[in-house]
């Protein structure tokens, strides 16, 4: 993971005020941001209807812990799962994401990816209309999953594939048909969950 410490120092964070509209000025935020920005979501419940799409590189998105930021996806519309990221350097932490339609954070084709402390739930009974994946990073490498949760997926909680360099750590799967399942991926350290 030594290559996230070279990313491109940005402003300081973003910090998106509480308010109705908050699903619209995280979208604006992210449109806008350039590599380096951290964006902070405040405590509170927050509903989403549309996946979240992270389109830049180095982005840090940050709650003020799972306990007390949700991103709620229960009335979600549109999108294949709860938050997509595609870009090298992503970083999630600090926060729970709730029903998403699908895989709740799916991070696709990057190179260092952080989740830290980061929760995904389905809060009703298992079932197989929820997501497949909770935490899924795939074709991804040097990738640091520590103590996050995940419950209520259709498939694996923690989910990791076709990528290499990982870290799973002091994180919790229950309530899923798999835990944690790394496939097709080389060089993964799990341990501690």
């Amino acid at each position: 993971l030594a290559k996230w410490r070279n990313v491109p120092a940005g402003d300081a964070p973003l910090s998106l005020p509480p308010g109705p509209d908050l699903e619209f000025r995280a979208r604006e935020a992210l449109l806008t941001a350039r590599p380096g920005t951290i964006i902070e979501f405040p405590a509170g419940n927050w509903e989403f209807n549309d996946e979240l799409n992270v389109p830049v590189s180095h982005i840090v998105l940050r709650g003020k812990g799972p306990q007390n930021t949700t991103l709620d996806f229960t009335h979600q519309q549109t999108g294949a799962q709860g938050i997509l990221a595609t870009e090298d350097g992503f970083v999630i932490q600090d926060m729970r994401v709730l029903n998403p339609k699908g895989d709740g954070v799916r991070v696709e084709g990057a190179d260092g990816v952080i989740f830290q402390r980061l929760h995904v739930e389905w809060d009703t009974e298992p079932d197989n209309l929820h997501g497949a994946y909770g935490i899924y990073p795939v074709q991804t490498s040097n990738v640091l999953i520590d103590n996050c949760l995940v419950r209520g997926s259709s498939d694996a909680g923690i989910y990791v594939g076709q990528s290499e360099h990982i870290i799973v750590r002091r994180s919790r799967a229950f309530e899923n048909v798999a835990g944690i399942e790394i496939e097709n991926s080389t060089d993964a350290d799990v341990y501690l969950n």
